[in-house]
């Protein structure tokens, strides 16, 4: 009776350990296919979509990830980490602050967890491998810097400095990218460092090319460089700065027009601040709108038939090309049939011709007839002024 008792006890265990490997099998078959949605979706531009497989996924599976998979399942972590980064991405290009918060957070949070919850060779884990261990940090204090985090986004970015494998774990989103981050976070942090900032700064614009230093990263870096000059009072190293990187600093005119707007703030601030050297060297490197047209409509007519090109760390678009002409062409027309705002320009220029001691006369003469002839911009007045 007792080995009958047994036999069939035996046989019960036998079931319950098919059954239990069975349901484990189809779990993790189940979550590779859900993993699979979740990057093709990606791969087509569907972050939102990828992003809720990934966060279902970690609800489902996260309370026994350690003990089944182990510290590679932080990975998954990490890509809905880069889908929440995509997000705030698009949501601070369409000027959603809310939604650009709420994402920057949420990403914090997920590379928070792949870092700090699936590190490689815990006792307690399955003997798998966290490839974005890393990785994650240079995220992670991406996102803080989103979050306008400076001080703590600097922190993470040496953490990662200091644990890296240099043979593994590159430098994100490349070389130049990572100095200008590293740059823009000496400048803003709570108490800027100008002078490591600049270092940073200058290695990734004399290793542009090299580094794949992008243009937007430069122009962010500078903006970051202009806003902790004004708040130290320290004009002289934003001229000294000029003076020295002005060639890697320029852009091509078509390049210009979308950060024109950004330069005229910049010139703006430093003017507001009283340092009028400095926001006269910045409207200098602000090209006409003519020359721009003519530059813009030169690169179309260089890629006839085509969407567009990858030039180095950027990507020429021709939609974008257009309708930056377009725009371009608006503001010249803008500018001819509108006295007025001609009128407030000359104004505007006299009185900062006024403050660095130049004949206001002569500049207001050339400048009404610029006016009526060719429609300069304002930019362009300041430049009479050598």
């Amino acid at each position: 009776m007792i080995s009958k008792f047994n036999s069939t006890a035996a046989f019960l265990m036998v079931v319950v350990m098919v059954f239990t490997a069975t349901a484990v099998d189809v779990r993790a078959q189940n979550l590779q296919a859900q993993l699979s949605n979740a990057n093709t979706a990606y791969q087509q531009g569907d972050f939102e979509g990828s992003r809720d497989i990934f966060e279902h996924v970690t609800n489902a599976f996260g309370a026994r990830a350690p003990m089944l998979y182990g510290p590679k399942f932080g990975v998954i972590y990490y890509r809905k980490g880069l889908c929440e980064l995509k997000l705030a991405g698009e949501a601070k290009r369409g000027n959603r602050q809310a939604d650009t918060s709420k994402w920057f957070e949420e990403a914090a949070k997920s590379f928070e967890v792949c870092y700090t919850k699936f590190p490689n060779g815990a006792p307690d884990m399955a003997p798998t491998k966290n490839t974005a261990h890393k990785s994650c940090l240079q995220r992670w204090a991406e996102s803080k810097m989103g979050l306008k985090d400076y001080d703590e986004a600097l922190r993470l970015y040496n953490k990662f400095q200091a644990e890296r494998d240099s043979a593994k774990d590159k430098r994100l989103p490349s070389q130049g990218g990572f100095n200008i981050n590293l740059a823009i976070c000496n400048f803003l942090k709570t108490e800027p460092d100008i002078g490591e900032g600049i270092g940073k700064f200058e290695q990734a614009l004399v290793n542009k090319e090299k580094w794949e230093t992008s243009d937007s990263a430069v122009v962010a870096a500078f903006l970051a460089l202009s806003q902790a000059v004004v708040k130290q009072g320290q004009e002289g190293a934003m001229v000294d700065f000029l003076n020295k990187n002005r060639a890697d600093l320029t852009l091509e005119p078509y390049q210009m027009y979308e950060f024109s707007p950004l330069f005229f703030k910049l010139a703006a601030n430093a003017l507001e601040a009283d340092m009028y050297i400095a926001a006269r060297n910045l409207y200098s490197m602000i090209p006409s709108t003519e020359v721009i047209i003519q530059d813009i409509q030169a690169r179309i007519n260089q890629l006839p038939g085509r969407r567009g090109i990858v030039d180095g760390a950027n990507t020429i678009e021709v939609d974008r090309l257009q309708k930056g002409k377009k725009s371009a062409q608006e503001t010249l027309m803008m500018l001819v049939y509108s006295p007025p705002c001609a009128s407030f320009t000359i104004r505007w220029g006299i009185s900062v011709a006024s403050m660095l001691g130049c004949n206001c006369w002569s500049v207001t003469t050339i400048r009404v007839k610029s006016v009526k002839q060719t429609s300069i911009t304002s930019f362009e007045f300041l430049r009479l002024l050598d």
